[in-house]
């Protein structure tokens, strides 16, 4: 009996080469705004922030529309469409001369992005059989974790021997290089590959939440992970962004160090990415949920006791063993939400699954701020890696409930 291959799914690799093309251009742009923000226009810490708006509020408030439209007009046209006017408003943004104009540029580009996020969720699914899903969704996540780390690297070299603004002009090539890549793309048919039925009892016309609540309540899967993930976002958005804070605080002298301490975190998170898609299929889901908190809480542990003088190795370390955990969970959570939700279904579920993760990074991020003025960088990683830990072991007692009701034939 031949095995399914990924790398023979020709449609799939077509989309996959624009998908990882993207998000190395993402990367570019996001390293060299921060640059352009800083030294061009003077940003204080608020115009960092009105930037980090700029671009997340759009894709969270507009993501439950996006993904209505993704799962009802042509895919593959909405994707193109994306791309350009993303590339053109991205060549507009070279020449902002204000804060204020880029400011704009950056949220209007920001809403074509949301509808091409969600149009690449629900186009994923559409392109493969089952079979294949958990091995998709864990390399898609390694190619975002390697645009991560390969992007701000090679965008710290463009801008050494030239300027930022060389950068923005390699991500909008890389958006018009990706609509090139669509249009030899096949035309993208509503209808799942492996002619997984249309569960009965699903209405027409339903609020996007409403869909997805009962949807996520009909899984049993989907009943637990989804809050399981929520909460744990929340705690760990409280100082996940704040590593700067932290080296900081204790490494002063050297600020480099942040590059290279998210750059171990992104390799963590392709290794544990990488180590998922050797599975042949996943159905108990709350061992590896327990992996992912321990790895996360034994790694901010040891970042919030790290002091001047020990090994910058253990650091470097820490991160990466933190950044193997939440790895596990971008995996599983997208492989899950694949796996239990039909693919008509797919595009609206995962918009309002967005906006409820931007919610709750939202939450942590604001909680995590007050909670390092209040307490301190180091008190902060000591008592996530605390609640992280909890989770952790509060999972093994949902293990069973963590459990796919759906079995997936083996590559």
């Amino acid at each position: 009996m031949n095995k399914l291959s990924l790398w023979r799914q020709t449609e799939y690799l077509k989309f996959y080469s624009s998908f990882f093309l993207g998000n190395v251009g993402d990367w570019f742009d996001f390293f060299a705004l921060q640059i352009i923000f800083a030294h061009k226009f003077n940003a204080t810490a608020n115009g960092i922030v009105y930037m980090l708006c700029a671009y997340m509020l759009p894709m969270i408030l507009l993501a439950s529309l996006a993904g209505s439209m993704a799962d009802r007009f042509n895919k593959k046209r909405l994707l193109l469409l994306t791309d350009l006017f993303a590339g053109f408003f991205t060549v507009a943004l070279i020449f902002a001369s204000s804060m204020n104009a880029a400011l704009a540029l950056i949220a209007v580009r920001s809403c074509v992005i949301a509808f091409n996020s969600t149009a690449q969720q629900a186009t994923s699914k559409l392109l493969l059989p089952n079979e294949l899903q958990l091995k998709a969704s864990s390399y898609e996540k390694v190619a975002f974790q390697l645009c991560r780390i390969i992007g701000p690297m090679l965008g710290a070299v463009v801008v050494a021997i030239s300027t930022p603004q060389v950068c923005l002009a390699v991500n909008a090539g890389s958006f018009f290089i990706s609509s090139g890549i669509l249009l030899f793309l096949k035309p993208i048919k509503d209808t799942l590959l492996h002619d997984e039925p249309i569960k009965e009892g699903i209405k027409k016309k339903e609020s996007n939440f409403k869909l997805t609540l009962r949807l996520v309540k009909q899984s049993q899967l989907l009943k637990y992970l989804v809050p399981l993930v929520l909460l744990g976002s929340v705690f760990i958005m409280m100082v996940e962004l704040q590593l700067v804070i932290l080296l900081r605080d204790i490494i002063p002298s050297r600020p480099n160090l942040l590059g290279y301490v998210i750059g171990f975190s992104a390799v963590g998170s392709v290794l544990s990415a990488l180590w998922l898609s050797r599975k042949q299929a996943i159905t108990q889901f709350g061992w590896y949920m327990v992996l992912c908190y321990l790895c996360v809480a034994v790694g901010y542990g040891i970042m919030g006791l790290y002091h001047t003088g020990w090994p910058i190795e253990l650091f470097f370390f820490a991160s990466l063993l933190s950044g193997f955990g939440l790895g596990i969970v971008f995996v599983l959570q997208t492989y899950a939400i694949k796996k239990e939700i039909h693919g008509k279904q797919m595009g609206r579920v995962s918009g309002v699954l967005s906006i409820l993760q931007g919610v709750a990074y939202g939450i942590g991020v604001g909680f995590g701020g007050s909670l390092i003025t209040t307490f301190g960088a180091r008190e902060a990683f000591l008592g996530v890696a605390l609640v992280c830990l909890l989770l952790g072991l509060g999972t093994i007692t949902l293990s069973d409930k963590l459990r796919s009701t759906q079995e997936l034939a083996c590559l």
